[in-house]
């Protein structure tokens, strides 16, 4: 009987670990993305335009709308990431003290299928100062 149960621990922990290593549906499972800060109008600015814009808060509601169920910020290369389960999201960047000047951005709804992370982008359009 030992050695049936030593036998099944190996394979139990194969299974688990590449399902994620949670019943949750693991790391794998998600949105990942960059922020991007892009300059409109005429004149030079630095950092130059379709630059990643460090610092940005994304947040993530239901599909439907309703209460924030996620939040996150931007590395310094403009980079997140959040795991969620498989479903319909609402992504919505937030506004900083970083970003001046005129400012549009857009929600996006996001669909996130099982065991894959979702790949997007998000464009803060400034204009020139």
């Amino acid at each position: 009987m030992r050695r049936q149960f030593l036998l099944m621990v190996p394979l139990f922990l194969v299974l688990w670990l590449g399902c994620g290593g949670s019943g949750s549906g693991g790391s794998t499972t998600g949105i990942r993305g960059t922020t991007i800060r892009e300059v409109v109008g005429g004149a030079v600015v630095t950092p130059p335009s379709d630059s990643p814009l460090a610092g940005a808060v994304v947040t993530i509601q239901p599909g439907g709308g309703g209460a924030e169920i996620a939040r996150t910020m931007s590395d310094a290369q403009g980079n997140f990431a959040i795991f969620l389960p498989a479903g319909v999201y609402l992504v919505i960047p937030l506004l900083t003290s970083n970003l001046q000047g005129g400012l549009n951005v857009s929600s996006q709804t996001v669909t996130v299928a099982s065991g894959a992370m979702t790949t997007i982008q998000i464009k803060y359009i400034l204009d020139a100062p």
